[in-house]
């Protein structure tokens, strides 16, 4: 019985699941924010950074447990999907990017658009810098590219989702503290599993090349 569901649990069968799942939910929101005749910026602006916060996460912590259990098959055949919800990712960015501006009044304002992503207000800097850094990685996140660019390039390249990442938390936290007062401890949490984690594997790593040597 095993056997039979193991066969699709791999990438053929499950980049369609995260289509699928990324796709209604991404309808969903609309739906949502769509009330009495008008459309809910500030709603859609929400659930859209919600939405590509958890696809961000996804895509860097599937990375992290590759490489402290790479052994663990149920998580090495799910690697490949970082590439789906790493696309995902920054088309859903583009949405949450462009609602902001709706909100604001200020979408065919480009001085305006410009001036709200460089300002410290809700940690814009740090969002626009992430979304920004996603934009080259959206764009090579095709075989074709891989094929020109060269492998060792196109991973070095992609390693800019750590940093992709790291701003996206920035943004979310400085918003929350502005907002709320507070810290907010999930994000904080999932930053601190993250350097947790690599450190653990940085640490492996080190250890490994001194004995080899």
């Amino acid at each position: 019985m095993q056997s039979d569901w193991k066969k699709y649990y791999n990438e053929r069968y499950l980049k369609w699941i995260v289509w699928l799942w990324v796709s209604m939910w991404w309808l969903s929101i609309f739906f949502e924010s769509y009330s009495h005749g008008s459309m809910q910026w500030g709603e859609l602006v929400g659930e859209t950074g919600v939405l590509t916060w958890y696809l961000l996460i996804f895509t860097i912590m599937i990375s992290l447990l590759h490489k402290l259990f790479p052994r663990l098959w149920q998580i090495n055949n799910i690697v490949p999907l970082r590439k789906y919800t790493g696309i995902c990712c920054w088309l859903i960015a583009l949405t949450h990017a462009g609602s902001e501006m709706l909100k604001r009044g200020i979408a065919s304002d480009p001085v305006a658009i410009a001036n709200t992503a460089l300002s410290m207000e809700n940690g814009m800097i740090f969002g626009a810098a992430s979304f920004l850094i996603m934009l080259p990685l959206f764009v090579t996140s095709t075989n074709y590219a891989v094929q020109k660019m060269g492998y060792t390039w196109w991973k070095r390249l992609h390693t800019l989702t750590h940093i992709a990442f790291v701003l996206a938390a920035a943004h979310i936290l400085v918003l929350k503290f502005q907002s709320d007062g507070e810290v907010y401890l999930k994000t904080a949490g999932i930053m601190s599993f993250y350097v947790v984690g690599y450190g653990v594997v940085f640490w492996r790593s080190f250890r490994k090349s001194t004995v080899q040597a």
